[in-house]
């Protein structure tokens, strides 16, 4: 295991690599020479992770199904008048 350290720059180019020009993350891997592991992270970091948009949509349809309601961090709020 290598205790190497990459600048931000170097990993914002690597990611950018993987993300924006869609080389794999084994390319990226052995053309830099930085395992896998590493870009993975450094990948998972930027990129906002799919069950956060998978949460929020459920709070959403959950919310016009209780209609009138809306969630809050501490449970639902009733947002009609009566």
């Amino acid at each position: 295991m290598s205790n190497q350290r990459f600048s931000p720059e170097f990993k914002d180019e690597a990611v950018r690599q993987i993300v924006d020009r869609g080389y794999s993350v084994a390319e990226v891997s052995e053309r830099l020479g930085v395992s896998a592991h590493s870009l993975y992270k450094w990948v998972k970091a930027v990129k906002p992770d799919k069950t956060d948009g998978q949460a929020a949509a459920l709070i959403e349809a959950l919310c016009e199904q209780r209609g009138g309601y809306h969630w809050v961090s501490h449970g639902w709020l009733e947002t009609r008048r009566a």
